[in-house]
């Protein structure tokens, strides 16, 4: 059976961000049959380039979509307007990409056959490597990128994956209740019957709460999809500046909720990629550019200790043959100009 595949991206001012979505887009193109792109009206020469992208590529859809943020919850407005341009797609399966991630030219074959390979799943769940600067990987996380295009499954909390919209869970949940409801008054009397059902309760709260093994697959690839950060100082002080924005203290608080979830994946807190680090950086770049990544490395190892990798491995220089073959010319300039 022939399934199509539409991928996704939004995208606002990343170019001057340092974001290198033309590799993003360029990488992720043989998987799609269709590419949808929703810009927040850039103005810093974000839209010109896809223009032009899209001449070469006409698999390409744009779209300008003005993003409205919510002050009292900026990050959750993110999801909105992904969600905008994933209402659009049209494809049986959605992939979901951010303009800083690489999919690996030898994972490619491996993600359009996962309709094959698992017809029963909706959502898969695939891996990244997070890398920082030019070179200096950090850790493998897995992300929800790559599902069925189902209604219920939408881009969720501050746009980093995907996942089942509250409405699919209540309508699941008032499913079961009357099922049971059903099933204890028929079996009331019958004891034996009553134990088998609180079995199957207590079994049906599992799924309900967390994941069915057969709608959820986590993918080991023949190498993770790439997330990037600035290749640039200049880039790395750009992209926090619009972090800023969106990372501060009531944020965090009204994300309680995520913080608890993220504590039960195995991270002990979100990153609070703010102010701090983004005066923190100017200094460095004003007073020690040549140790710039050396410093800022040190900075988010003793300010951001993740627990999703070993921290005494964290930052370490990963081999340029081991990265997209996209991405290594550029990484190649980089390292160039840090020896310099």
């Amino acid at each position: 059976m022939k399934y199509t595949i539409s991928g996704f991206m939004n995208v606002w001012n990343v170019k001057s961000q340092g974001y290198l979505f033309i590799q993003a887009i360029e990488a992720t193109l043989p998987i799609c049959d269709e590419f949808l792109i929703s810009d927040g009206y850039s103005t810093d020469g974000t839209w010109e380039e896809l223009v032009k992208l899209q001449k070469k590529y006409p698999k390409i859809k744009l779209y300008r979509e003005k993003w409205v943020l919510d002050k009292k919850t900026p990050l959750l407005s993110l999801a909105d307007s992904a969600n905008k341009v994933r209402k659009k797609c049209k494809g049986d399966y959605i992939l979901y990409v951010q303009a800083n991630e690489i999919i690996h030219e030898k994972s490619i074959k491996t993600i359009k056959k996962l309709p094959e390979m698992y017809p029963t799943a909706e959502v898969f769940n695939l891996p990244f490597n997070m890398i920082y600067g030019p070179n200096f990987f950090m850790y493998t996380e897995y992300r929800t990128r790559f599902a069925r295009n189902l209604n219920y499954i939408n881009v969720i909390q501050d746009s980093w994956s995907l996942g089942y919209s509250y409405n699919n869970y209540l309508n699941r949940f008032k499913i079961t209740l009357n099922f049971f409801i059903c099933h204890f008054i028929f079996n009331l009397f019958n004891p034996k019957e009553l134990q088998k059902l609180f079995s199957m309760i207590f079994m049906s709260i599992v799924k309900i709460g967390f994941t069915d093994t057969y709608r959820v697959q986590f993918i080991n690839l023949q190498e993770p999809i790439y997330r990037y950060s600035p290749l640039t100082p200049e880039a790395v002080i750009k992209k926090l500046e619009g972090h800023s924005l969106f990372w501060n203290e009531s944020v965090n608080a009204k994300l309680s909720s995520q913080n608890k979830i993220k504590e039960f994946l195995g991270a002990k807190h979100l990153p609070t990629i703010g102010l701090k680090a983004k005066d923190y950086a100017v200094k460095v770049y004003k007073t020690d550019k040549k140790h710039f990544w050396e410093k800022m490395t040190a900075y988010y190892k003793k300010n951001e200790p993740y627990t999703l990798g070993d921290i005494k491995k964290m930052f370490e220089p990963l081999p340029l043959e081991k990265h997209p073959k996209i991405m290594q010319p550029l990484l190649r300039k980089s390292l160039l100009e840090l020896s310099k």
